[in-house]
């Protein structure tokens, strides 16, 4: 992993650790697979990613990413970090739509690069202790050319 994605990572969840220790304790952690995930022209539906969110506001969580994905050739991994904001919530918080913007460290076969994520999804509560998870991401990479990928996941939310 670059040194500076894991530190920026560290920092943000730091940064938010404190923030929520003034309003109480809330925590989000998220495991989910990667039904598609399609980089460089070709397709895997072999991985997944696990997220922790911070509260920051009410709304608003800090969050941090760690992905893997395997390719014939090769397995990606990311190291993300940035924020979640919940734009609409059913008013019993059945449902919730959120949107997000990471940022971190892309990483394969020898090669780390700079990439930024935004994407969004929907939460639902089912009325199992988590939550179940729905999310689209779209991903650019800075290389040279850049590159753009997507990922549609599946997955469960636990809350604290």
């Amino acid at each position: 992993m670059n040194k500076t994605g894991a530190l920026l990572v560290f920092g943000l969840l730091l940064l938010a650790s404190r923030a929520a220790h003034a309003q109480g304790p809330s925590l989000t952690l998220g495991a989910s697979y990667d039904a598609f995930y399609r980089e460089f022209g070709f397709n895997t539906s072999i991985g997944g990613h696990a997220d922790v969110g911070v509260r920051l506001a009410q709304g608003l969580d800090v969050v941090g990413e760690f992905g893997l994905n395997h390719y014939d050739d090769g397995t990606v991994t990311s190291y993300q970090g940035g924020v979640r904001g919940e734009f609409i919530a059913s008013k019993n918080r059945k449902v919730s739509v959120f949107g997000q913007f990471l940022l971190g460290a892309w990483h394969c076969c020898g090669v780390t690069e700079f990439m930024l994520q935004p994407g969004g999804g929907v939460d639902i509560n089912v009325g199992l202790p988590f939550d179940i998870r729905a999310a689209y991401d779209y991903r650019h990479l800075f290389f040279s050319p850049t590159e753009s990928s997507q990922r549609v996941s599946a997955g469960i939310v636990k809350r604290f």
